[in-house]
């Protein structure tokens, strides 16, 4: 079985205040927003010292050394949000792990996704925490 994990594609600006596209995994169990070191460097964001402590499944702790302020523009509505992001070498495997056919699924053509490759394995950008999660998956809201 394959499981669908809520991404999307946003946009955010570089150093030079150009729009680029990021993928963000939407995660209704994070109490922290990250960002993968590579997206940081692409973008050419500042990184700021922040020792921040993760906690992990298993009580494992890890800590990391930078985070970022930022900016996630929606894709495909005018949602905007500021955020802070903890800076990690990386977020997850590639998702899906594999590709999903979802040819036969009937999904309503006036519905705007805001990841229209969602069902392709691909590179994670960032994570965005349950507080996002919960605004973004409210009834009526699509980012």
């Amino acid at each position: 079985m394959q499981i669908l994990l809520a991404t999307a594609l946003v946009k955010m600006r570089d150093k030079h205040g150009q729009l680029q596209v990021c993928r963000v995994l939407l995660d209704s169990g994070s109490q922290s927003h990250f960002i993968t070191e590579e997206c940081v460097q692409h973008l050419g964001l500042k990184k700021e010292r922040n020792a921040t402590p993760i906690h992990r499944i298993n009580e494992v702790t890890a800590e990391t050394k930078h985070s970022v302020k930022t900016v996630v523009l929606s894709y495909v509505t005018n949602y905007v949000a500021a955020v802070e992001c903890l800076v990690i070498l990386k977020i997850s495997a590639n998702l899906p792990g594999r590709y999903v056919d979802c040819h036969q699924w009937n999904i309503p053509t006036n519905l705007h996704l805001a990841q229209t490759t969602f069902n392709q394995p691909g590179n994670i950008d960032i994570l965005l925490e349950a507080e996002f999660f919960f605004y973004i998956i409210h009834l009526g809201k699509m980012i």
